[in-house]
């Protein structure tokens, strides 16, 4: 939607200058989320780098008309509520980051099946119901290794499973009861999951990176920068004795400044492996942070 007042900034002496404040608005957010934030603030069709805005000059120094100042005031005030939405959208509420880092238990769900192995739905929100009612935490959808094949094309259950277990957990469960989605792939689907997963109000995405296992680690870390401008991340390492690949402590320590990751998640078999990220966590400042 355009803004009020920049309708065709073509014809608007003046709306290269009020976009360029409203982008002043996004100089407390990282760069990625400033270019997606709020696309229809732009000077010449992007956003220019924060370094190169020109100083804001106040709006009573401005030779501008009363109908100047009103398009620029709405243009502010639709900027600090998407900017809002974003910032909202990629953290955790608080009382659902309360519970994670006080420690929780959150068991992956199992796919639930017929005796003609198709998708038993009934017995599926049986399965999330009694989960809840143990005392659980939280739930893992998508992460089980039953449900593994249910991002096949040919089976296209991932949709269908992410929206029941969402339905359940929101009609059923606390409103601190945590909510995560399993993110898998090469970056592209990993976003693509991220993406329905954050729709259907999944708190953060458990990240495999099992399908690139040969990739750099600044590949790696741009792959994991891209999911969680999506949703926030919950690290997952799964160790060579299971299968996985090595990701040492320089890889860890890049990782967690990633300000969307939220925990980690850690098969510790190795312990000096699993010392690598306890060590990249504490190191980090974000040992609070962090689950």
């Amino acid at each position: 939607m355009t803004p009020p007042g920049c309708a065709d900034h073509r014809h608007d002496a003046g709306a290269s200058s009020r976009a360029t404040d409203g982008a002043h608005l996004l100089s407390f957010l990282p760069g990625s989320c400033r270019r997606r934030a709020v696309p229809g603030v732009a000077v010449r069709g992007k956003l220019r780098p924060e370094g190169d805005l020109p100083a804001a000059r106040p709006l009573r120094d401005r030779p501008w008309s009363a109908g100047h100042r009103q398009a620029e005031s709405a243009i502010r005030r639709q900027v600090r509520q998407h900017v809002t939405q974003v910032v909202n959208a990629m953290s955790l509420p608080a009382n659902v980051h309360a519970a994670l880092c006080q420690g929780q238990v959150i068991p992956a769900m199992p796919l639930a099946l017929d005796a003609s192995r198709q998708f038993d739905e009934r017995r599926q929100r049986a399965l999330i119901r009694y989960y809840l009612a143990a005392g659980t935490g939280g739930l893992a959808v998508g992460v089980h290794t039953t449900q593994f094949a249910i991002r096949d094309p040919s089976i296209g259950l991932l949709k269908p499973v992410l929206e029941l277990a969402a339905e359940v957990m929101a009609a059923e469960a606390d409103a601190g009861y945590i909510r995560i989605a399993g993110i898998c792939g090469l970056t592209g689907q990993a976003v693509a999951e991220a993406g329905l997963a954050a729709d259907r109000g999944y708190h953060a995405g458990l990240l495999s990176l099992a399908a690139m296992k040969e990739a750099e680690e600044d590949a790696l870390i741009d792959h994991s920068r891209a999911v969680a401008e999506r949703i926030p991340v919950m690290g997952f390492y799964l160790q060579p004795a299971v299968g996985g690949r090595v990701l040492g402590y320089d890889f860890w320590r890049r990782f967690v400044e990633i300000e969307q990751v939220v925990a980690i998640k850690i098969a510790p078999f190795n312990r000096y492996q699993t010392i690598d990220v306890l060590r990249a966590v504490a190191e980090s400042g974000r040992a609070g942070d962090i689950a």
